[in-house]
């Protein structure tokens, strides 16, 4: 599979790509909408030869009415899953709503690999997994675990390989700040890079204004509940979601769980508390 060029002219009005096993093919007349996706793909996304897609989107220009300029965007795969994304009034808009959706659908057609609603760093040669959905501010703990020594991973998905390991899916950070969301590109932080990880630790933390870090250990049962509950396939194909994360536990992970208040301090506490534990363990 040949690696992404986001350079090229998508001439025939269609593009196909291929990412973590998922096929997905784009159709438009409009050819700045699909350069913009091109520039734009999820990390490890491939130019693919044109086949049968798992997702086929099409996006096509209103012509009628007032609202002439709008872009209606479409999708149509599984009978049960197609309809409509987004009908938005400009080309950029129209990009970033199937960019939006592509994400949603890679994770949920990967034939072997778990996506999991969650951020990831790595410290010391482990993952540190913070599941949870939007608006619970996975992502201003992880920028405070990056500034704190981490290393990048994910601030949306981890995704798990059919060993259970950690993935990296570096696509920007996205912080919601009162100005609207504020994008951090991955090439701004420090990145771990490509290698598959052992999952070393699970947090399941949110904000609360007045809170002070004190977490409780989640045992085995609770921490495997946490993953799965934020996995994508969670209700499409729940075997294969407990099967890797059963396999991702195995190394040796561990989980917390706590309200948390100032993102630093707690982002301080957790490596401490990771290198404390992680270097005891190797140690006994």
């Amino acid at each position: 599979m040949p690696v992404l060029d986001t350079t090229t002219k998508p001439a025939t009005g269609r593009i196909d790509l291929q990412c973590h096993g998922t096929r997905i093919a784009i159709r438009s007349r409009n050819a700045r909408i699909l350069e913009r996706v091109l520039g734009n793909l999820p990390p490890g996304a491939a130019i693919a030869e044109r086949g049968r897609p798992d997702v086929l989107y099409r996006v096509v220009e209103s012509t009628s009415g007032l609202d002439a300029d709008c872009i209606v965007l479409a999708t149509r795969h599984d009978p049960d899953e197609g309809g409509r994304i987004a009908r938005v009034s400009d080309e950029e808009s129209a990009a970033d709503s199937l960019l939006q959706d592509i994400e949603f659908r890679i994770a949920l057609h990967a034939p072997t690999r778990v996506f999991i609603h969650a951020a990831a760093v790595e410290w010391l040669g482990r993952t540190i997994v913070l599941p949870g959905t939007s608006h619970c501010g996975k992502s201003t703990l992880t920028l405070a675990l990056l500034r704190s020594g981490a290393r990048y991973l994910s601030d949306e998905f981890t995704i798990l390989d059919e060993d259970g390991h950690v993935l990296a899916f570096p696509r920007p950070l996205q912080l919601r700040e009162d100005q609207g969301i504020r994008r951090i590109s991955a090439t701004q932080v420090a990145t771990s890079g490509t290698a598959a990880l052992p999952m070393g630790l699970v947090v399941r933390t949110w904000y609360e204004s007045s809170a002070t870090w004190a977490p409780q250990a989640l045992g085995a049962g609770r921490t495997a509940l946490a993953l799965l509950e934020n996995a994508v396939i969670a209700r499409t194909r729940p075997q294969l979601a407990l099967s890797r994360i059963a396999r991702a536990l195995a190394d040796g992970a561990t989980g917390l769980i706590g309200p948390r208040g100032d993102a630093d301090e707690t982002a301080q506490a957790i490596l401490a508390w990771a290198a404390r534990e992680w270097r005891a363990g190797d140690c006994a």
